[in-house]
């Protein structure tokens, strides 16, 4: 319900995808499975309204603590807020922030 999702409620977003594209020089379609993972706090929710036979025009604001993107296996972006972590394209830009703080 719309009163469980106010408050600073943690939520756990996991989203898959099938991303597609033809490749021209083997003549065939490729799949490759994308994942993206979210954890959040929900900041504002607005239920909107529900009619028969309509979509509803609800609204909810998570403020995003940790996301991680995975393309067909491979993570390509992971960012920690409260973690000190940050991770895009293989490269870790908060590493020396992690150990300087002792982390």
């Amino acid at each position: 319900t719309a009163a469980t999702l106010v408050g600073g409620t943690t939520i756990a977003l996991d989203l898959y995808a099938d991303k597609q594209y033809f490749d021209s020089g083997s003549e065939s379609y490729v799949h490759e499975q994308y994942r993206v993972a979210i954890r959040g706090r929900v900041k504002s929710h607005n239920p909107g309204t529900i009619k028969a036979a309509e979509p509803t025009d609800s609204e909810t604001t998570i403020e995003t603590h940790y996301i991680k993107i995975d393309i067909d296996g491979e993570t390509v972006c992971e960012v920690d807020k409260y973690g000190y972590k940050c991770v895009i394209g293989g490269k870790d830009y908060l590493e020396i922030v992690r150990r300087n703080i002792g982390m």
